[in-house]
């Protein structure tokens, strides 16, 4: 046997351990990834609109999109695999949401099918089957796999079929029962997505003179020559959809996984690597659009996790993938791609941050970080403060003193009968400036170190500036006292279950509106995206915005039926904690009933999120409700374009 004389061995042993040295260092720590994660769910958190759901006010419609359901079902499994309990209001307010309508498109049925299966209670057992059986319908009867159902064109395609296939292993692992003939004429069809055969580049077998050979998969059927938009071509976030797919049918059939057809998927995956190995990159998607990179990484990592490996060729692709996502997050925590397009969707912050999360967490797979118990923990110790002040935020704030700046102590250090120090007689903790909560001390005893912690029990969520006075007894008047402060600490509360917050997730069970012809129209209307329509359009996301320069902005709705009623709801434009402040806030309006003289005229209060149900003098049989805004606060975006997110009328209190 030949050796490796050992003049050569040591070096190269030495620039190895170097090289690897190297690439440690290079690596994003596993705190920074931790945070990272942290600010990515306090930020989707933030998102949530005031109905449970998750979405963005765009043009995208057609057979691509079913806004009621894809974004929030995705957020939500994505806030789940982030660690963010089951009990959180949030997840509570999405499950609510989700219940009252049923999905439409393969995106929105998967993805409420692998957010059901996370839940292990009776919310799955009375969901999961009746998602399954959608699914399943809208496998393509000839083609095999998943499209878009309401599509003019594409009746099915690789993405669509990545996501229903994931379903369909979630709900098998949850012990639904799916046909084995679904799972071979996937991997039948899939294959046809696989381009022939060309030569690696870099790769040659050594037993030959030919190079090995390589074939990725493309969103649809091959064709090099078809003008559309690379779809035809084979790219890195389709390759890594086509081996995940071959993967997961290959688990399901087992044993039933017919011969002929498992070597052909078993050269497919060889080829399908080969590709992915010679294209690797956590930078871009490679031959495809750069619009869809994160939900590319998100398929790296569900590759990594089904085929159990770290490397893909040299690269260690959750570390490389990690370091990018870090340094591509926003300040604000979130994540996105370009500037705004309908087709391919940008900048999709909602979609793109949930994509980077699943990627950090590795949701496929047992969870690499996620730091849930550290969120919500703030700190205040600058040595200049009087005060030092720590809090705790969950669902409510907790707070205690930790300390006291430089010299503090012993400027307001007083001496006793029974001791020297300084004698703290209360502690105030301030909520935006009002005091909420009171803790007492004891002022014939010297402060040795006691936390006055208390537990601030703020009721509705939003964002709080809470700072903390300690009322010392004074060294200079034996009968004054003194109160130390601490600097504000800016908090964002989103865990706290408001009463309204439930029931108005049912809005589109109990809006009589929903199930009614109602014809809108407007004063004016700021714009395309700001439509009299989007008023009643069910979805919190979209608004109605009238003119800067109209003078007398309203609303009007005629019923082709008319409804009995006993409430009006009106939603602010403003409908998620983000962006309270960038819509104008109504304050008072006029209601016209009926074509009625004398108008209705009511003061709406001052909590942005919560709906106003306006209770009608009586149960009215309502054909036209005329809506007139009188007085509104400017926006701190939009100053003069004031209107409503959602409108609505109830026939029970």
């Amino acid at each position: 046997m030949l050796r490796t004389p050992a003049w050569i061995l040591k070096p190269l042993i030495f620039l190895l351990l170097a090289a690897a040295s190297q690439a440690q260092q290079q690596r994003v720590s596993q705190e920074a990834i931790n945070l990272a994660v942290d600010r990515g769910v306090a930020w989707l958190l933030d998102q949530q609109r005031r109905d449970g759901s998750w979405g963005e006010n765009d043009m995208a419609s057609g057979g691509h999109r079913d806004p009621r359901n894809d974004l929030t079902a995705f957020c939500t499994y994505s806030l789940i695999k982030c660690k963010v309990p089951l009990q959180h209001p949030a997840i509570e307010r999405a499950l609510t949401y989700l219940e009252t309508t049923w999905p439409s498109t393969t995106y929105s049925i998967a993805n409420q099918i692998l957010l059901f299966c996370e839940i292990d209670d009776e919310r799955r057992e009375k969901r999961l089957p009746e998602l399954l059986d959608r699914l399943i319908e809208l496998q393509h009867d000839r083609h095999g796999i998943w499209g878009y159902p309401g599509h003019p064109s594409i009746q099915t395609d690789l993405s669509n079929t990545q996501y229903a296939v994931m379903a369909l292993r979630a709900a098998a692992h949850s012990g639904m029962k799916i046909s084995p003939k679904v799972w071979t004429r996937v991997a039948e069809r899939v294959l046809l997505h696989q381009q022939s055969p060309i030569d690696a580049t870099v790769e040659v077998n050594p037993t030959s003179i030919k190079p090995l050979k390589k074939a990725g998969f493309a969103y649809l059927l091959p064709n090099l020559n078809a003008p559309s938009k690379g779809y035809n071509v084979p790219n890195s976030s389709m390759t890594t959809a086509g081996l995940a797919i071959l993967r997961i049918a290959e688990q399901q059939l087992g044993s039933r996984y017919p011969q002929r057809l498992k070597r052909k998927a078993n050269i497919g995956i060889e080829l399908g690597f080969r590709w992915l190995r010679e294209s690797f990159s956590v930078k871009e998607n490679v031959a495809g659009d750069q619009a869809w990179i994160y939900y590319y990484l998100y398929g790296l990592q569900r590759l990594g996790a089904l085929f159990e490996i770290e490397l893909i060729g040299e690269h260690n692709w959750y570390w490389e993938g990690a370091t990018e996502l870090i340094k591509w997050q926003g300040q604000d925590g979130h994540w996105e791609q370009g500037t705004y397009q309908q087709w391919p969707r940008q900048p999709m912050p909602h979609g793109n941050t949930g994509y980077a999360l699943l990627f950090l967490v590795k949701a496929m797979a047992p969870v690499t970080s996620g730091s849930a118990e550290n969120r919500g923990n703030y700190t205040i110790d600058d040595p200049r403060n009087e005060v030092f002040l720590r809090a705790s935020v969950r669902s409510k704030v907790s707070c205690w003193v930790s300390g006291f700046g430089e010299g503090v102590i012993e400027d307001n250090s007083l001496q006793s009968p029974q001791a020297k120090g300084m004698f703290v007689s209360e502690v105030r903790y301030y909520v935006d400036d009002k005091v909420l909560t009171r803790v007492p001390g004891d002022p014939e005893k010297p402060w040795r170190g006691e936390r006055f912690a208390a537990m601030l029990d703020i009721k509705r969520n939003g964002n709080f500036k809470v700072h903390v006075g300690v009322v010392v007894r004074s060294n200079t008047d034996e009968s004054g006292t003194r109160e130390l402060f601490s600097e504000p600490i800016n908090v964002m509360l989103t865990g706290v279950l408001e009463p309204w917050m439930l029931e108005h997730s049912r809005f589109l069970e109990v809006n009589l509106l929903s199930g009614t012809q109602v014809s809108v129209t407007a004063s004016s209307s700021r714009g395309d995206w700001t439509l009299a329509d989007r008023a009643i359009d069910g979805l919190a996301a979209s608004r109605w915005l009238c003119k800067a320069d109209d003078e007398n902005p309203t609303l009007t709705l005629e019923l082709r039926r008319a409804q009995y009623a006993r409430a009006l709801v009106l939603c602010q434009s403003d409908s998620q904690l983000a962006e309270i402040g960038r819509h104008c806030r109504v304050k008072r309006v006029a209601l016209r009933i009926n074509n009625s003289k004398d108008p209705m005229v009511v003061e709406l209060d001052e909590h942005v999120l919560r709906p106003a149900t306006i209770e009608l003098p009586k149960r009215i049989r309502i054909r036209k409700l005329e809506i007139e805004i009188l007085e509104f606060e400017p926006g701190n975006e939009f100053k003069s374009e004031v209107g409503f997110s959602e409108v609505g009328l109830l026939d029970r209190l």
